[in-house]
């Protein structure tokens, strides 16, 4: 433990000295000028040789050194506590080093699921802690809602915008006029023929990676129930070995709609588990959890921080003593009164 201001001690030890010889030259003052206050007074000693008042003095005395060596105490615990003091260390902060990719299918097909997918999102990414997270909603095309942050409280803020939006039009059929930006986002993944794109999405989610000189731990959680319409540039099984090329794990969430096992459903999984990821149903109470788990575990990368010094305040003891000290100066000040 060390003083912030070790000077402070020493300073309000002097300023109790300076106090006191001020005290000495006042009262010397006062002796030699003679004191008005004091009255002589006769045959004084047969006072001072009775017992009770012989005890009274003893006992004045005896308070007195009290009050003065519990007040020395008191202004010694203030003037450790003024000083502040403290305790110091070192902290080496780890970072996360892993980065994941909520890969969101908007597609009709997918309307009614949509906002059930994004609060599972939602669930999600409050299991991590430092990770960064981008959501990316593909159709035809692919529009990136957020980049890759650790700003979890404005992650959260944006899927449950998104959530809401997605909630209101599978209720109305219709996108809300108040939620304009996330109609401006859909309109931008209708850009090309088809619909569902699922290849042209998920490779488009690995593409959202940057910093691809770095080892880092990359995840894509796909949602979308593989229902394809049109002609995709990738198909899922290209966009899949692109994803290994790219050593980036796949993690698929599919609608509930789709059943125990449908040619869609294999194909997702057999592609997820290709990559070294796995199939959840939207409906599996445990999805949220387990993901989380598995990207904590088996992609457990750190990036070791900067070591910062890190200076702790402890006034407890000094201050707890002084406060005390305070208490007992009142109390012995009263018994002197009395």
């Amino acid at each position: 433990m060390e003083l912030v201001f070790g000077w402070m001690p020493f300073a309000l030890l002097g300023a109790v000295l300076v106090g006191f010889a001020i005290y000495l030259i006042v009262s010397r003052g006062r002796r030699r000028r003679g004191d008005t206050t004091v009255l002589p007074a006769a045959h004084v000693e047969r006072l001072f040789a009775l017992p009770e008042y012989r005890r009274a003095y003893r006992r004045g005395r005896v308070l007195f050194s009290a009050l003065l060596a519990v007040t020395l105490f008191a202004l010694g615990g203030l003037a450790i506590v003024a000083g502040r003091p403290v305790t110091t260390s070192v902290v080496k902060t780890e970072t996360a080093n892993r980065d994941i990719v909520l890969c969101l299918d908007v597609s009709g097909s997918m309307l009614g699921d949509d906002a059930e997918v994004l609060e599972q999102f939602r669930t999600i990414a409050k299991g991590f802690n430092g990770e960064r997270i981008s959501l990316v909603i593909w159709n035809a095309s692919a529009v990136q809602v957020f980049p890759l942050t650790d700003d979890y409280s404005y992650v959260d803020e944006q899927l449950e915008t998104v959530a809401d939006a997605a909630a209101e039009a599978d209720r109305t059929g219709q996108y809300p006029d108040t939620n304009q930006g996330y109609f401006d986002l859909l309109s931008g993944t209708l850009l090309g023929s088809g619909s569902s794109l699922i290849g042209d999405g998920l490779a488009s989610c690995v593409l959202r990676f940057d910093n691809e000189d770095k080892q880092r731990s990359r995840t894509v959680l796909l949602a979308t129930d593989n229902e394809l319409y049109g002609e995709p540039l990738v198909s899922l099984d290209e966009a899949s070995k692109f994803a290994q090329e790219r050593k980036v794990r796949v993690y698929a969430l599919t609608p509930s709609f789709l059943g125990i096992s449908t040619p869609e459903k294999q194909e997702l999984e057999q592609e997820a588990e290709a990559t070294g990821g796995k199939l959840f149903g939207l409906d599996d109470a445990t999805a949220a959890d387990e993901i989380v788990k598995r990207v904590l575990a088996d992609q457990a990368s750190k990036l070791e921080g900067t070591p910062r010094l890190v200076i702790n305040d402890e006034p407890g003891v000094a201050l707890v003593l002084g406060i005390l000290a305070v208490w007992l100066i009142a109390f012995i000040g009263w018994r002197m009164r009395t």
